[in-house]
């Protein structure tokens, strides 16, 4: 779990203009609710805007729907057909993958690359145009 907040607090110290996160489906948000309350007021507090790919499953649309009501935040879902158990999150020059699990153990990957960076951005573009709101 500390590995998942370092990855939060990364976003907050490194104030990017705008992150992009993908194929959250609600699990980080189960694992530690509290947190993410307080990691959302501090983005917001400066100025970080979040656009999220999240998977369209009851769970996800739930959390969506929260995230989707907060300030500097636009939500969209993925196919139905698009399942992954790995979150993406991309900030500056920034990825981090990661994902929990079944055990409920998190895996995390932390990338800093300008190369990679821009690969992975194009890539969230792609599903960004084909996701519905």
């Amino acid at each position: 779990k500390e590995g998942i907040k370092n990855v939060f607090e990364d976003i907050i110290r490194n104030k990017p203009s705008e992150w992009l996160s993908l194929g959250s489906s609600g699990e980080t948000y189960q694992l530690l609710p509290a947190f993410l309350d307080l990691f959302h007021k501090q983005r917001v507090k400066s100025q970080i805007k979040v656009r999220g790919l999240l998977l369209n499953t009851p769970k996800s649309r739930k959390r969506g729907e929260l995230l989707g009501k907060m300030k500097l935040s636009e939500i969209r879902y993925l196919p139905k057909t698009f399942i992954t158990p790995t979150v993406m999150n991309i900030y500056n020059e920034r990825i981090t993958l990661y994902s929990v699990t079944e055990e409920k153990i998190p895996f995390i990957i932390f990338i800093e690359s300008k190369e990679l960076s821009k690969s992975f951005r194009e890539y969230f573009e792609s599903l960004w145009k084909i996701a519905k709101p």
